[in-house]
């Protein structure tokens, strides 16, 4: 029963061997061989049988959660987005913290396409883990570039608007400030690279 319960969390986890819920499944699934290997089968052959199947259903798991957490193309996906994180918090992420400008360039955007155009690259030999990892990943990267994108230089005003006795030129520089801000917290949010800011903290800037 408990196998059955396990199965379709091992057969679709996407993650990596320091993942927490890897290391709760590989842990349940050991647990649960050794309770196999540890029933009494009174000597009955259809019993030893029974038991035999039950620890080699498990070992399969075992192998299989190991096998896709370790195989080549999740560790390819994991380089390929870690390189795309560094790059988002040298550029965007690091300089807004640090009260300074993020560096938004077609130079970055065209990293950041170069990566996206790699990872379509890895093969996942059908594994619905390393396609759902692949998938994942994927979708991050491409919605940091459309937040990027978004804030490109293609104004026709100066950013931020130049000083004016007009408060509501004031205002919308404000605005513009607050929303530069929130791009870069949301893209901290896409690549992992935030622990302090939240989607609500981002839905509170945004209203104000």
């Amino acid at each position: 029963k408990e196998v059955l319960s396990l199965g379709p969390h091992v057969c679709t986890f996407s993650g990596l061997q320091d993942d927490r819920e890897y290391k709760r499944m590989e842990r349940e699934l050991t647990r649960l061989l050794l309770e196999v290997d540890q029933v009494d089968t009174e000597g009955k052959v259809e019993l030893q049988g029974a038991r035999k199947r039950a620890a080699q259903e498990v070992e399969g798991l075992l192998r299989y959660l190991e096998e896709n957490a370790s195989h080549p193309s999740r560790l390819a996906m994991e380089e390929l987005s870690v390189a795309a994180r560094q790059l988002v918090d040298e550029h965007v992420v690091a300089p807004q913290r640090a009260g300074g400008v993020a560096e938004i360039n077609d130079e970055l955007l065209d990293t950041l396409q170069q990566l996206v155009l790699r990872l379509t690259q890895v093969k996942t030999e059908g594994r619905v883990p390393l396609r759902k990892a692949r998938y994942r990943a994927l979708t991050r990267l491409c919605a940091v570039q459309d937040v990027l994108e978004g804030r490109t230089p293609h104004q026709t005003l100066s950013l931020p608007l130049s000083g004016d006795s007009n408060e509501a030129v004031h205002r919308i520089n404000q605005v513009m400030v607050k929303v530069s801000m929130a791009r870069s917290q949301l893209v901290a949010l896409l690549m992992g690279l935030s622990g302090r800011d939240s989607c609500a903290h981002l839905s509170r800037i945004l209203t104000e």
